[in-house]
């Protein structure tokens, strides 16, 4: 009967830790992947943090932007960045203007 009960603390045991090790794997996973896209998104800000000097499609010149780098980044977890421009030295005059000058910026 003692040797029943021993067998049945290592079978319990066994099972405890094979359901932890499957638990610390599936979080080692997780994690791997989630880094990879943390990575990912931290060049892609540091990318597109600061000011740019582009060339302006609609007016011919030269323009100063900046582009919303947190939006860029977050965009480009899954795909490619979302660029929009969140300032501009041609703003408010041309305010609604298609912002095709973020095309050449990648």
């Amino acid at each position: 009967m003692l040797s029943g009960l021993a067998y049945s603390v290592h079978r319990a045991l066994v099972l405890i830790g094979t359901v932890y090790l499957i638990f610390a794997v599936a979080i080692a996973i997780i994690l791997c992947i989630a880094s990879f896209f943390l990575a990912r998104m931290l060049i892609e800000f540091v990318q597109f943090r600061g000011r740019r000097q582009v060339f302006c499609p609609e007016t011919g010149g030269v323009a100063i932007i900046r582009i919303d780098a947190l939006h860029a980044a977050v965009s480009s977890a899954v795909a490619d960045p979302d660029l929009r421009v969140i300032n501009c030295s041609r703003w408010p005059d041309r305010q609604d203007c298609r912002q095709e000058c973020v095309l050449r910026t990648q």
